[in-house]
């Protein structure tokens, strides 16, 4: 599951279904039967919706047969189970997620969120002058992706294929004493590498991009350290991650690449949180921030919201009526009602906001969820 596929989601009509359970890779049999007990759990809330007996029979069939094959997969610690009228997906996720079944007009999406901001794929371009890779990874895996047979693998396949503007190659120096022609020294030398570089990793950059245009994850570059800065020279990649990991990246074994990216990509992603953050200070006390749950979820709604913070675990009953635009937010759950906080949450994904859950202590004022609006 990714950022984006959970955005896609958001839009899915109820009842929606969401399981969430860990795994206990020891024991199968308890599996299955966590599964069965979540099951259970949904029949009794899809009867209390009142659903026609029909629709509940349908939307039951594929989850009773799914409870009879559950197994724990390698690496994975808890598993995600989404089932509406017109959906049916289930998920495997490294980290262990906590016991739940809702069923409501949207999925459960808040739970979700950290562990997806955890596991957001991201790739890494190793570069080398005799062979480049690139490798797409999460916060577990990484794997190298077959390369398009337009895109250089090397430095010397490159030259073989296009000759770049060689100014300087047939440059020389005549003085005194010289003696005729003076072939290049060091510098020179160097100066024509660097240039043949430029023009390699510019190719490079074009084949990259061309090949993950209608990818959102973003690229961290490895590679020696006097090579980085010529890659960010020429490149026009619009993700590209300004720090990189410096070192032969051949060189890097044991899953030495992926740990060194990981660090740099996770402070990538933290500026994002902290720049949305500032965001809001920026525009407090104005009508582009608020803490209140009633404007805020009238906003997500609207589309208006363009970044959300809520509190680990918060959840507010009440309900939305789309036709008189009022929130009715409840101290105890009455019946129709839904987490109107999941409901900002899986609206602002729904209009293309972002959302992160966050720790309280980073809520403004200690309020359970802000928002910055777009205007």
């Amino acid at each position: 599951m990714t950022m984006q596929q959970l955005k896609v989601l958001s839009s899915s009509p109820g009842p929606c279904i969401t399981i969430l359970f860990p795994l206990h890779h020891e024991d199968t049999r308890q599996i299955r039967i966590a599964g069965k007990n979540a099951l259970q759990k949904v029949e009794q809330f899809l009867e209390q919706r009142n659903v026609d007996r029909k629709q509940l029979e349908s939307i039951m069939e594929p989850l009773r047969g799914l409870t009879d094959e559950l197994e724990a997969e390698p690496e994975q610690k808890g598993v995600v189970i989404l089932r509406s009228p017109d959906l049916f997906q289930r998920y495997f996720v490294p980290q262990e997620v906590e016991e739940s079944v809702t069923v409501a007009d949207h999925f459960h999406v808040l739970p979700l969120i950290p562990v997806l901001w955890e596991n957001r794929p991201f790739y890494i371009l190793a570069l080398s002058q005799k062979h480049v890779r690139l490798l797409r990874c999460t916060n577990t895996t990484s794997e190298d992706i077959e390369l398009p047979p337009a895109l250089p693998r090397s430095l010397d396949e490159f030259l073989q294929i296009e000759q770049p503007d060689h100014v300087l190659d047939n440059a020389s120096y005549s003085g005194p004493g010289a003696g005729g022609t003076v072939m290049f020294g060091t510098s020179v030398e160097k100066e024509r590498k660097d240039k043949h570089l430029l023009h390699f990793y510019k190719e490079v950059d074009r084949r990259v991009t061309e090949l993950l245009r209608n990818d959102s994850a973003p690229l961290v570059i490895a590679g020696v350290e006097y090579e980085l800065p010529l890659y960010r020279i020429v490149s026009k990649f619009p993700r590209l991650v300004e720090e990189g990991v410096r070192g032969a990246a051949d060189g890097l074994k044991g899953g030495e690449l992926h740990k060194r990216a990981l660090d740099i990509v996770r402070a990538y992603w933290q500026k994002d949180a902290d720049d949305a953050l500032a965001m809001y200070e920026q525009f407090g006390g104005s009508n582009r921030a608020s803490v209140s749950l009633k404007e805020i979820v009238k906003a997500a709604y609207d589309g208006r919201v363009l970044h959300l913070f809520v509190q680990e675990g918060a959840h507010h009953m009440g309900n939305f009526d789309e036709m008189t635009h009022r929130v009715r937010a409840h101290r105890e759950e009455h019946p129709g009602d839904e987490d109107l906080i999941n409901a900002a949450g899986v609206e602002t994904l729904r209009h293309a906001g972002n959302v992160y859950v966050v720790p309280g202590k980073k809520i403004p004022h200690g309020s359970q969820m802000a928002a910055v609006m777009r205007y």
